[in-house]
């Protein structure tokens, strides 16, 4: 016995030895074989993403500094390290046709720009919007989702916690600059400050905030709960109506969407839940209503005369600029600025420019609703989470210029990775079904087990 545990022993340190110098820790039988760490720039690549890239943002329009350079430089950054990340990790997920498809984005808007401006400017500056564009769609359509793809724990949380850590952080900024200038949910009015972006931008944080706390269930309830009300107070404060509505509206889209699918979970939840908001509104109605930016919401949507704030005149003169070169549009940003994404895809892309895009969201959205009735929980909440950014695209787009293919857009940004995850993973797949974790892998040496002694 004393002979057999000395042996025991023996196999042991030999083993940590081998662990600590001639196998830097790989993932053993079963895991992609790649040596320990090798996500670090895949971590970094994401943070850059999701922290760096508010933040300079935010930085460029608090100092006047023109963002697009800054972004140039970000995107650069990011195309860097996330090609260091392929290199490291290796990654063996197959890319699909939808991917290589999805690159012709780049090209909308071209024709329009070399008709409308064909002069050595345009062109070089088209060429240069082009490249930046075609090094975001590389990134976040293909590199990181394959990286991500290898993951043994969720990638689908390591987004929405990383999209939800953005989103956070860019609301706690703009609540406390609002709060420093005596910009408050008790003060009238609403604030439009000339060297912060503009509040319906950072109601969109809000939202996304509001809703990724909601939809990730292993989250701390703590934060949770913070999360929740920082972006609540966020659409508030900025008074956001189409971001505040759109929030509203996708919860309960996303609750009937698990009532048909799970009738006997969710009914009980939603008799709680409809129990404990009316109980609520009840209680704290009169409160609610007699805040300052309540009331003020309540001014500008019902009793003004103009509820859509001249958004009716801008449909009216898109619509005019638009009918000069309806097919093919006048290419990127050579049209005016309107709030409402449609009638400027409309005045830049022409029709087939905006029928590309309708498609890629159509698809997209079509893919979330796929892996939303997989009978895997990780693939249903990345299908959800896709579902979700989709619709806000959608209803957003009416009253506000975003989309997916903005540069300085986090929420686009994971938009994009989590459609290139999806389209890499099968809807019927196990892969991440053990996992509720939101961190990225540690890989980890192998485990000997001491055999039973004979007899």
């Amino acid at each position: 016995m004393r002979l057999g545990s000395q042996r025991y022993n023996a196999a042991c340190r030999i083993s940590t030895m081998a662990q600590r110098s001639l196998l830097p820790a790989p993932y053993i039988a079963g895991r992609f074989k790649q040596v320990k760490n090798a996500d670090k720039p895949v971590r970094l690549a994401l943070f850059v993403l999701f922290v760096l890239m508010p933040l300079a943002y935010m930085g460029a329009v608090l100092k006047n500094i023109d963002f697009e350079f800054v972004f140039l430089a970000i995107w650069l950054l990011t195309g860097v390290l996330a090609m260091y990340a392929e290199v490291q990790v290796k990654p063996k997920a197959k890319l699909k046709a939808f991917h290589y498809l999805s690159l012709g984005l780049v090209l909308i808007g071209v024709p329009g720009l070399a008709v409308s401006q064909p002069r050595t400017v345009a062109l070089i500056y088209l060429f240069g919007f082009i490249g930046v564009i075609l090094i975001k769609l590389i990134v976040v359509l293909m590199i990181i989702p394959r990286c991500l793809y290898e993951s043994n724990v969720s990638p689908v949380r390591v987004l929405i916690r990383g999209l939800l850590t953005g989103a956070l952080l860019t609301c706690v900024i703009n609540n406390v600059l609002y709060a420093a200038r005596g910009v408050t949910i008790l003060t009238p009015g609403r604030a439009l400050f000339t060297d912060w972006f503009h509040p319906n931008a950072a109601a969109l944080y809000g939202s996304i905030t509001v809703l990724a706390a909601i939809i990730e269930p292993n989250l701390n309830k703590w934060y949770k709960a913070f999360a929740i009300g920082t972006g609540f107070y966020t659409l508030l404060v900025t008074q956001g109506r189409s971001s505040l509505f759109s929030t509203l509206g996708i919860l309960a889209f996303l609750f009937l969407l698990e009532l048909v699918h799970d009738p006997k979970k969710y009914a009980v939840q939603g008799m709680l839940w409809l129990a404990s908001l009316a109980g609520g509104s009840v209680v704290l109605a009169g409160a609610i209503r007699n805040l300052p930016a309540i009331k003020n919401i309540e001014e500008r949507t019902f009793q003004s005369d103009d509820p859509l704030a001249g958004r009716l005149d801008y449909i009216e003169f898109s619509i005019e600029y638009w009918s000069k070169s309806q097919l093919i549009g006048f290419g990127q940003k050579q049209a005016p600025a309107v709030d409402s994404f449609w009638m400027a895809s409309l005045m830049q892309y022409g029709i087939l420019g905006l029928f590309i895009y309708v498609v890629f969201y159509l698809v997209s959205g079509y893919r979330g609703y796929k892996l939303f009735t997989s009978k895997n929980p990780e693939l249903r909440l990345l299908g959800k989470f896709i579902m979700m950014v989709t619709l806000s695209f959608f209803v957003r787009s009416f009253t506000d210029d975003n989309h997916a293919l903005q540069l300085s857009n986090i929420v686009g940004n994971v938009y994009c990775i989590a459609v290139g995850l999806a389209f890499l993973v099968d809807p019927s797949s196990k892969r991440w079904m053990t996992q509720e974790t939101g961190k990225l892998p540690v890989p980890q040496g192998p485990t000997l087990v001491r055999p039973e002694p004979a007899g």
